[in-house]
């Protein structure tokens, strides 16, 4: 599984590291934070959406983002759960995969986000991913939408038009986003059911529950499952 830099309680960072950072170590800061080198960090507060950070030299986080939240914070979008927010600085774009966390989305349709984010201060959602609609997987069971996006990490698989999503009971999918109005996918995959249960609460469907994706720098896709277990995907375009 992919570790996520942690800050904040259960906040998640992603790095925005393009252009060259002002920002010194912070003192007993979870790591890259004590080392400094950071300039904008996009921390997910998971059930209250997505903050852009500005990280000042040995001073406290300087918040910025679209949308006042609770406490003065300036968030992305209100009630947005967020698992991954993935930038993609080269194009002042940023990708938000809105986590499904209940079966058979009694907490709605939750899509991945497409923000426009030329202006940090103001970022602007342009476009979500297309819908799956090739089965009903609603129907099927657990859960169905958004999970994790591969991250772009130094010395993986990185790109900033073709992106990988897990998507819970529909497998792993890549989305070609060259067009960031009009995101198309590029390819699928979902596994076969598990032969037996791991999740052992009365009453699962006994089916994938696809969550974690690594995609290392020749292009094989790694996919975790909690039932499955350990999934590797190669993609031929």
């Amino acid at each position: 599984m992919l570790r996520s830099t942690q800050w904040i309680g259960a906040a998640f960072a992603a790095l925005l590291t393009a252009a060259p950072a002002l920002a010194a170590g912070l003192p007993g800061a979870p790591a890259p934070f004590d080392k400094g080198g950071v300039k904008i960090a996009v921390v997910n507060f998971i059930g209250g959406g997505d903050w852009l950070q500005a990280f000042a030299a040995r001073a406290r986080p300087a918040r910025q983002g679209a949308g006042r939240g609770r406490e003065g914070r300036r968030r992305l979008c209100r009630g947005l759960r967020a698992a991954r927010p993935l930038p993609l600085p080269d194009r002042a774009l940023l990708i938000v995969a809105d986590e499904a966390v209940a079966d058979g989305e009694a907490d709605g349709r939750k899509p991945v986000w497409v923000f426009d984010n030329r202006e940090p201060s103001n970022p602007v959602s342009i476009a979500t991913f297309p819908t799956l609609a090739e089965s009903d997987y609603v129907a099927k069971g657990a859960h169905f939408g958004p999970h994790n996006l591969h991250e772009n990490r130094k010395g993986s698989f990185v790109s900033s038009t073709l992106i990988f999503a897990t998507w819970q009971n529909a497998g792993v999918r890549a989305f070609d986003i060259s067009d960031p109005y009009a995101a198309r996918e590029a390819g699928a995959l979902v596994p076969a059911p598990p032969r037996r249960m791991i999740d052992r609460r009365p009453g699962r469907p006994q089916v994938i529950q696809s969550a974690d994706v690594f995609v290392d720098a020749s292009g094989l896709i790694y996919v975790t499952d909690y039932n499955v277990g350990l999934s590797i995907v190669e993609f031929d375009g």
